[in-house]
């Protein structure tokens, strides 16, 4: 079965992205979606004019443009990113991604590699290849953690699961 998604970089979920706490980075972003969209930084300390929240605290990214995002990575941790412009339907068609902050000082986080997982349900009609958006799918999220998303994200660190999503997590 092939399922047609939109993404980053042409995947879904998009690249995790990797850098070391202080590390400056520069995003290009251009939108190829039939919508507007934007990028928002889930959980990351970044200026309020890169928080992606379109029509907040940025313009949505219009069709066909390029938003450049810069900002410096103030704080080590496993992060996520992904959409906050017309987000249910964008995130449930695939757009989102991680941000690993690896520390500056090694010895402070001591683990042996960083593990990301997103993992997501789709409702996908027999002989169709696009997702049914409108269709809320409940996925299990290690550990008996039920989150009742299109999308849910795990992030494994050593032996430790955290699980986050944009909706109520349940046990």
């Amino acid at each position: 079965m092939t399922v047609n998604l939109w993404g980053y970089n042409g995947q879904a979920p998009g690249p995790t992205i990797e850098a070391v706490e202080g590390d400056k980075i520069r995003v290009f972003v251009t939108n190829k979606l039939p919508e507007h969209t934007t990028i928002h930084w889930h959980g990351m300390l970044v200026p309020n004019g890169m928080d992606g929240v379109g029509g907040l605290t940025q313009p949505h990214i219009p069709v066909g443009k390029t938003f450049i995002y810069e900002f410096q990575l103030k704080k080590s941790g496993t992060f996520m990113y992904h959409p906050h412009s017309d987000e249910m339907v964008q995130m449930a068609m695939g757009m989102m991604g991680m941000v690993v902050v690896h520390p500056r000082d090694p010895a402070l986080h001591r683990v042996n590699r960083d593990y990301v997982f997103i993992m997501s349900s789709y409702n996908v009609t027999p002989g169709g290849s696009l997702p049914n958006v409108a269709e809320m799918t409940d996925l299990t999220c290690g550990r008996g953690i039920r989150a009742y998303s299109p999308a849910s994200t795990c992030c494994r660190r050593d032996s430790a699961i955290a699980c986050a999503s944009g909706w109520a997590i349940s046990p």
